[in-house]
């Protein structure tokens, strides 16, 4: 489908919201899934997007408070950073 005007846009997503669900995207998962489909289909390729507009600073208090000990790994695929980066905003570096 090729975008003529701003009206198009519902039916685009309409039409990648269902593929989504077809392919058995898990739902947490179909927003970025979709976002991307229509990135590719409108300006041919996919940007990134931040998934977060947290500060670096804010970032660090919230690892350092959510910090088990054993749950480095988690944290960082919460935030989208390495387990090695985790260790180091808890270590204060």
């Amino acid at each position: 489908m090729t975008i003529n005007t701003t009206e198009d846009i519902p039916d685009l997503v309409a039409q990648e919201m269902r593929a989504a669900q077809q392919a058995n995207i898990p739902l947490p998962d179909q927003p970025k899934y979709v976002a991307d489909k229509l990135r590719l289909r409108i300006s041919g390729t996919v940007e990134y997007t931040r998934k977060r507009a947290l500060s670096p600073a804010r970032r660090a208090a919230d690892i350092r408070e959510k910090f088990t000990g054993n749950n480095v790994s988690e944290l960082a695929k919460e935030y989208d950073i390495t387990p090695r980066r985790v260790q180091q905003i808890v270590n204060g570096k």
